[in-house]
C-alpha cells in the first residue's frame, strides 16, 4: 500500500504512525491534539487499546514499509471526527492479508464500517501479492458478519481462537 490515507466518499482511512502508537492508548486529548481531529467522549472504542498499539510499533521496528498495512484511523469527514479505527495485521503472509475494524456506537449501522472494509479491500487488491483478505469475529455479532458479507466474504470455518470464526474474500480473477 502506497497513500497514508485513504478516501471513500464519506471516510478519511488514515494511516497511524509510530507517533500515534506512543501515545497512551487512553488519552483522547493527546490523539485529538496529534491527528487534529475531533474525538467523541466514549473514545476508545472497543478492543482499542495497548495491544494493537504495541504490535503496529513492533512491526514498524522489524519493517518500516508495513505502516500503511497496520491501524488506520476511520475519520468522518464531513465533520473531522475520529469514529473508529481498522486496517490490517501487517504486511501480508503468504498471500494472505487479514483485517479488522471497529467503530464507535453512535456511528454504528450507519455503513461506515462497510465502506471502510471496502476501501481496505480495494486498496490491498491493487497489491498482486495479495490473494484473500481474511476476517475474523464471534458468531453472535451479526452487524459484523454482515459488513463482511457485504463486502463478498464467505464463511470459511473456525478462527484463531475459542468461538472465534474466520472469513475470506479471495482475489476476483
Amino acid at each position: 500500500m502506497q497513500s497514508p490515507s485513504i478516501y471513500t466518499a464519506r471516510l478519511e482511512l488514515r494511516c497511524g504512525t509510530r507517533e500515534i502508537y506512543n501515545l497512551p492508548w487512553n488519552d483522547r486529548d493527546a490523539l485529538a491534539r496529534v491527528m487534529r481531529v475531533n474525538i467523541p467522549g466514549n473514545w476508545p472504542v472497543e478492543n482499542y487499546d495497548q495491544d494493537p498499539l504495541d504490535f503496529s510499533i513492533k512491526a514498524l521496528d522489524e519493517n518500516p514499509a508495513s505502516e500503511p498495512w497496520l491501524l488506520r484511523y476511520f475519520i468522518e469527514r464531513e465533520t473531522n471526527t475520529l469514529i473508529g479505527f481498522g486496517g490490517g495485521c501487517g504486511l501480508p503472509v503468504d498471500g494472505a492479508w487479514t483485517i479488522g475494524y471497529s467503530i464507535l456506537e453512535q456511528y454504528r449501522r450507519r455503513g461506515y464500517a462497510s465502506e471502510g472494509t471496502a476501501a481496505l479491500i480495494a486498496e490491498a487488491f491493487r497489491h498482486p501479492e495479495v490473494v484473500k483478505i481474511l476476517a475474523e469475529t464471534y458468531p453472535e455479532l451479526v452487524a459484523s458478519i454482515g459488513v463482511m458479507e457485504k463486502n463478498g466474504f464467505r464463511y470459511t470455518g473456525n478462527g484463531s481462537g475459542e468461538r472465534v470464526i474466520r472469513y475470506e474474500k479471495l482475489r476476483e480473477v
